[in-house]
């Protein structure tokens, strides 16, 4: 046989024909073995667990309800009993992780909200500012490939989320890629015997999470940083939220996020930036004041925006003042 001429013998031929079928071959083992491990082994890690669980709080509680949304400082820094037993509401605290994006936080409760339901939204200040964290940051791959709720499926169809989540950082995405690999690696077992795994988290009826209470912070704040030029298309999505909360009968509320005190006073005119910002350019109510959420040392968890039981109480009942004298200018 004659090519670009060089003269190839059958048996060379044949030999190279099967080391491309066997090339080939391995390729589809390595595709279908992917496939395999990302979309067929149950993805029972903890933070999965934590989805699947709130999102059937949030199925199977009745309206009216409050439903909390936030990140990690909601999860552990609300006290949902006490809020529930002073508005005589049920409650469903939705909040987990930040990194999952505002914008996913808001999108995965819209198909759960009923007339007369209360909604609190309690961002990070770092959803204003940084865009990565309003979409959503690259780890959130490692929650959303396995997905408990068809809420969470659209976000794969959007093409500028993808873009903005996955394909801008793809060094991150490629890190969470082999995260979600290996994690899943560990649970086959759990396939093959189809043992399930216990909860790592401890988690009450109403989705918040226990704290440990001799968990401290370390003292010295490195590097925090909150930024002003505050992300316009938050605000326009908020206030289109807004639009579909209005149509659906029920009420909106933003608050603020939880403020540990030296940074407050190391970035207090920031922070009345904000206050002014958002409650100029904001369309849904917003229930107090950056200053309302100051915490000191000893009412903090772990860090500077995780709170302990103490700070916890001191949170939600600020949080139930402020939401009764709203409902009661209604």
């Amino acid at each position: 046989i004659l090519k670009f001429g060089m003269i190839y013998s059958y048996n060379e031929v044949k030999k190279l024909v099967k080391l491309l079928n066997k090339i080939f071959l391995l390729f589809i083992f390595i595709i279908s073995s992917l496939i395999f491990i990302l979309f067929i082994i149950p993805y029972n890690n903890q933070f999965y667990s934590i989805l699947e669980y709130k999102h059937k709080l949030l199925k199977n509680t009745s309206s009216p309800k409050i439903i909390l949304v936030g990140g990690s400082s909601v999860f552990s820094g609300i006290d949902s009993e006490l809020l529930s037993k002073k508005t005589r509401l049920n409650v469903v605290n939705m909040a987990f992780y930040f990194g999952l994006g505002l914008k996913f936080m808001i999108n995965e409760i819209r198909d759960h909200i009923n007339e007369n339901d209360i909604i609190i939204i309690l961002p990070e200040y770092a959803h204003y500012y940084m865009p990565e964290i309003y979409n959503g940051l690259p780890d959130s791959l490692e929650f959303l490939i396995h997905s408990p709720n068809d809420t969470f499926k659209p976000l794969f169809m959007n093409k500028k989320h993808v873009y903005n989540v996955f394909i801008k950082d793809i060094q991150k995405t490629l890190k969470c890629i082999q995260n979600v690999i290996s994690q899943k690696f560990k649970n086959i077992p759990y396939f093959i015997y189809n043992k399930k795994r216990k909860k790592i988290y401890n988690i009450n009826k109403y989705g918040d999470l226990k704290i440990d209470d001799n968990k401290k912070m370390k003292k010295a704040i490195n590097n925090f940083y909150i930024d002003k030029n505050i992300n316009m298309d938050v605000i326009i999505f908020i206030n289109n939220f807004n639009k579909y909360i209005i149509y659906k009968k029920a009420k909106l509320y933003l608050s603020f996020g939880n403020i540990y005190d030296e940074i407050y006073f190391s970035n207090e005119e920031i922070y009345k930036y904000y206050k002014i910002f958002l409650k100029e350019k904001l369309n849904s109510r917003i229930l107090g004041n950056p200053e309302d959420f100051i915490f000191k040392y000893n009412e903090l968890y772990d860090n500077e925006i995780h709170l302990n039981t103490k700070g916890k109480v001191r949170r939600t009942k600020i949080l139930i003042e402020l939401l009764k004298k709203e409902l009661k200018k209604e």
